[in-house]
């Protein structure tokens, strides 16, 4: 069933940040309340790619979105089939070069020339646990499933919260959006719902795209397309709440552990799943990915 091909076109697309743009980026440090994100590590993109080709072997093109040619990892296999290795340069304007804003960068994926009308946007520390078909993610009249809870996010704005919520709660404020307490996990999209918000807070990106690092005012043109789109019926809405399905992890040795068995019925991992980046410590969660996803992918230099 995971295996049937869609009716329509359907890339994954990942945006992949190398510990080598640390080196650019001391030219372009951040200042007053920019954020400078951690690199992502190396290994998170691989087992990520591994759940998608086992799970939803029903994709055209794994898409890799890296700031450069340094940035390419060196167990990938870059003349794959069905692979696509994309630099900021091809889809991004010059003068917002280089960035070091993933929302930024995340503002001009459906930019990318020749990129499916509708596709799957990842980091690389989201996975799927076992297998999905297509219609997990879009209708068959091609709308996204969007998931995500409704009202805001239920946390303080202390300056010592987290940025992301920060910035969705100014999107609140300032645009009047909800259904924002979605899960961090791999998101449906369509490029013309995302070209249509891109056209209606054009001043909000303007601003947005002048920032070469996270700030707490920017405008996440791919995520909030997710949650006006809800709001506003041009996509329908699947809502989430059942961790066991829907399961996101900061690092903890515990909390990974239990991934395996974390799904419905505590005998299968949760049909999708996020470890984030947190801990350095991270041999538990490799050896949890591994037992996973132990086969290399065909994307994967021997």
């Amino acid at each position: 069933m995971a295996a049937a091909a869609p009716p329509f076109d359907v890339d994954f697309v990942w945006t992949y940040c190398s510990a080598l743009r640390r080196l650019s980026e001391q030219q372009f440090p951040p200042h007053g309340e920019q954020l400078s994100v951690p690199c992502a590590l190396v290994d998170d993109l691989k087992y990520s790619i591994r759940a998608v080709c086992l799970h939803a072997p029903w994709f055209r093109h794994i898409v890799v979105v890296v700031a450069d040619d340094d940035c390419v990892p060196g167990w990938l296999k870059a003349d794959a089939p069905r692979l696509r290795i994309i630099k900021h340069s091809e889809f991004m304007p010059k003068a917002t070069l280089p960035s070091f804003n993933s929302n930024v960068v995340e503002s001009y994926v459906h930019k990318i020339e020749g990129l499916s009308e509708c596709f799957v946007y990842l980091n690389d520390d989201t996975y799927i646990g076992v297998p999905t078909p297509w219609t997990g993610f879009f209708t068959p009249a091609g709308l996204p499933i969007n998931r995500h809870c409704r009202g805001p996010p239920d946390h303080g704005l202390a300056p010592t919260s987290n940025m992301f919520v920060r910035m969705m709660q100014h999107a609140i404020r300032e645009h009047g959006m909800h259904y924002t307490r979605y899960q961090h996990q791999m998101q449906p999209c369509k490029r013309s719902l995302m070209a249509h918000y891109e056209r209606r807070f054009a001043g909000a990106l303007r601003a947005t795209r002048r920032n070469r690092h996270r700030q707490p005012n920017d405008f996440n043109l791919l995520r909030f397309t997710t949650c006006f789109s809800t709001s506003e019926r041009k996509a329908p809405h699947v809502k989430t709440g059942d961790r066991t399905d829907y399961f996101t992890e900061g690092g903890d040795e515990a909390g990974v552990h239990a991934i395996p068995t974390a799904g419905k019925g505590g005998r299968r991992p949760p049909r999708f799943f996020c470890i984030n980046n947190t801990v350095r410590k991270y041999d538990h969660v490799y050896a949890v990915l591994q037992h996973l996803f132990p086969l290399p992918s065909r994307f994967e230099r021997n």
